[in-house]
C-alpha cells in the first residue's frame, strides 16, 4: 500500500502482507496457506504448497505401452504390465474423486498417505506408483510450512480444517 504524505510516498504492508511476511515461501504459496487456514482447508493447502515447493512430483512414471517380448520374459513382463495397469486404474479413480485437479490430487494423495500407519506407507506408495522419498520430502515441507503458519498466528484447529475433505 502506498501512502502519500505531502511529496513523500511511504510504502506499507497490507494486513495480509504482514501475516505473509513471516512465512518463508513465495507470495502465492503464502497466500494459499493463509487462505487455506481461513477457509477451513488448512491441511490440503499445506499439502498443495509442499508439492509445489518440493519441485518434483511424487508420482513415478508408468509406461502403459505394450512392449515386444523375447525369450522367456513373457510371464514376468505380463505380471509387470498387470501391476502397472492396476496402478494406473487406482490413479484414475482417485483423480475422478478430486474433480480432475492436479493440485487437489496431490493433496488427496498426501492426506491418504499421512493417514496410513508408518508400516503401511510404503505399500500405499507401491499401490499408486509413488516415490516414498518424494512423499517423505513433502511431509518435511508440510511440517516446515505448518510451523511457519503457526508462528504467523494461524494455529491448527478443527475449524481450520473443517472443509479439508
Amino acid at each position: 500500500v502506498v501512502e502519500r504524505e505531502g511529496q513523500a510516498a511511504r510504502l506499507r504492508h497490507t494486513p495480509m502482507g504482514i501475516r505473509q511476511a513471516g512465512i518463508p515461501a513465495q507470495q502465492m504459496v503464502c497466500k494459499m496457506l493463509v487462505m487455506g487456514s481461513i477457509l477451513g482447508c488448512r491441511t490440503p493447502a499445506l499439502a498443495m504448497a509442499a508439492a509445489l515447493t518440493v519441485g518434483r512430483s511424487p508420482f513415478l512414471r508408468i509406461d502403459s505401452r505394450r512392449k515386444k517380448r523375447y525369450n522367456g520374459e513373457d510371464e514376468q513382463a505380463s505380471m509387470e504390465e498387470m501391476k502397472q495397469e492396476r496402478i494406473l486404474e487406482e490413479r484414475a479413480s482417485l483423480f475422478k474423486t478430486v474433480g480432475n485437479s492436479d493440485h487437489a490430487l496431490l493433496a488427496a494423495v498426501y492426506m491418504k498417505w499421512q493417514d496410513e500407519g508408518s508400516g503401511s506407507r510404503k505399500r500405499f506408495c507401491e499401490s499408486l506408483g509413488l516415490s516414498f522419498n518424494g512423499m517423505r520430502d513433502m511431509m518435511q515441507a508440510v511440517n516446515q510450512m505448518d510451523s511457519s503458519l503457526k508462528a504467523a498466528g494461524y494455529t491448527s484447529s478443527a475449524e481450520s480444517d473443517s472443509y479439508s475433505h
